[in-house]
This record gives C-alpha cells, structure tokens and sequence, in this order.
C-alpha cells in the first residue's frame, strides 16, 4: 500500500531539491514561515536597515504581508540564505520578475552582522543571479542602492552591475527624500563574468 504522507514528502524534497542551491559557504532555500522571525527582527536592527528603503519604526503586519507574498507569487522568487549548517543568516529577493521581457530586481540582506566581510554574502548573490540567468532564463537582473551606500555600490560593481542612472528622491526615508542609483547586470556579462564570481567569495564582502 502506497504511504500518502511519504508520497507527498517526497514530492516536497524533490521539490526543494530542485530550488535549492548550495555553495561552499552557504545555500540558498525557498523561503518559509520558518524564516518569518528572524526577517522580522533583522528589519528592526538599524545597523542592517540603515540604507534600506525602509523606516526606523518597522510595521510588523504590513512586512509579515510582504513575506506571504512571496510564498504565492508568480511574479517573485523568495530565498533563505543558511549555512551549510542551517543556520538562517539573510535573505535574496527576485521581484517584479517579468517573463515577457525577462527582468527581475534584485535585492538582498545579510542579517546577522558576524558574518559580514568573510565571503557569505558574494556566494549568497552570485547564487540568487545563477537562480536568475541559468534557471529563469532572464536576460536583465537590476537593482537600486541608496546614493549614500558606499559598500553597496562596491559591492555591486564588484559583482559585475553597471550602474545606469539615479533615480532622484526615490524613497521618503525619515522623513527626508533619498535618492538611489540604479544598477543592472545582462545575462551576457553574467555570463562572461561567471567564472570570477564564484571565486569572489574567498575575498572579504
């Protein structure tokens, strides 16, 4: 007699199979409810937030409505970045993903601070453009970064972006107007560039 529960559980490993990749420092999962508490309370850590298009005061249920979100839409990929040990330590968001003229933004956050500058974060983002270019087939992958985030911006560049413009007084942050730049990388440079990034973790971003 077929076990129903074991079907269904293996269906669902072979569904995250599927999505889920792994480098030598992290991987990436599909994000779940699971991964609900530690987002919400990285939002609530300054240090984290300071450049993010989003305010001191964190409104719990409208961000708890963003992450159910992504678990049902078409239009968006939600991960997890684990260690390889399990531990949840940030998150990379595929939005407004448009089949028809196959672009997506991109954006990104590396929650727990002790890990910042060892790597984790270049193998967590060269994961999600791999997810991107080789499983979505897109063609444009973009991102914006706060005028005022010299780390973003290099961390960017260094990740083969090109910057296109500025986007003026693009986020109302604290009550003042921030402008943001606009950066975006072709699957033809990713392409081209895709031997390099995953070495790019060894370094210090």
């Amino acid at each position: 007699m077929v076990n129903l529960k074991d079907s269904r559980n293996a269906f669902v490993c072979n569904l995250l199979a599927q999505y889920m990749h792994q480098g030598s420092l992290v991987r990436l999962v599909p994000i779940e409810r699971r991964h609900f508490a530690k987002s919400l309370e990285w939002l609530k850590d300054t240090t984290v937030t300071e450049y993010l298009p989003v305010s001191e005061t964190v409104d719990i249920h409208k961000e708890i409505s963003s992450l159910e979100h992504l678990l049902k839409s078409d239009f968006a990929r939600g991960f997890a970045v684990e260690t390889l040990e399990g531990e949840h330590i940030g998150n990379g968001v595929l939005h407004h993903i448009d089949f028809r003229n196959k672009r997506a933004e991109f954006s990104g956050l590396l929650g727990e601070t002790s890990f910042w500058g060892k790597g984790y974060a270049v193998e967590a983002t060269a994961l999600v453009l791999e997810t991107a270019f080789e499983k979505l087939g897109l063609n444009k992958v973009y991102c914006r970064i706060s005028v005022d985030n010299m780390r973003a911006q290099e961390f960017s560049k260094k990740m083969g972006f090109t910057q296109e413009g500025v986007l003026r007084q693009e986020v109302l942050k604290n009550e003042e107007f921030v402008d943001f730049g606009i950066y975006s990388l072709l699957a033809e440079e990713y392409f081209r560039l895709k031997g390099t990034l995953g070495s790019l973790a060894s370094g210090k971003d």
